[in-house]
């Protein structure tokens, strides 16, 4: 399940899907699910990315927000990729 707070472009793009469906999003979260395959994918992408950068073992503590993307692979298919991760201050 991921929740955000801002205000981004997706995030204005679903609360519109959401109020076209006639649901008030005023003052609301939007939640979005996704499959255990999909959170797992995610979850080794952020871990690896975590490694490969600061060169320690990875510590979910120690991260404060993790961007993804989909990325094209050359067959066709699609992957996530960490697009950014930031650092809690030790």
């Amino acid at each position: 399940m991921f929740a955000s707070e801002s205000d981004n472009v997706f995030v204005q793009y679903d609360k519109q899907i959401i109020r076209d469906a006639g649901i008030q999003t005023d003052g609301r979260y939007i939640l979005k699910f996704v499959s255990r395959e999909t959170e797992l994918k995610l979850a080794i992408a952020e871990a690896e990315h975590y490694t490969k950068s600061t060169g320690k073992a990875f510590q979910a503590s120690a991260i404060a927000k993790t961007t993804f993307q989909c990325v094209r692979k050359s067959n066709g298919s699609y992957e996530f990729a960490v697009a950014s991760q930031t650092y809690r201050k030790d």
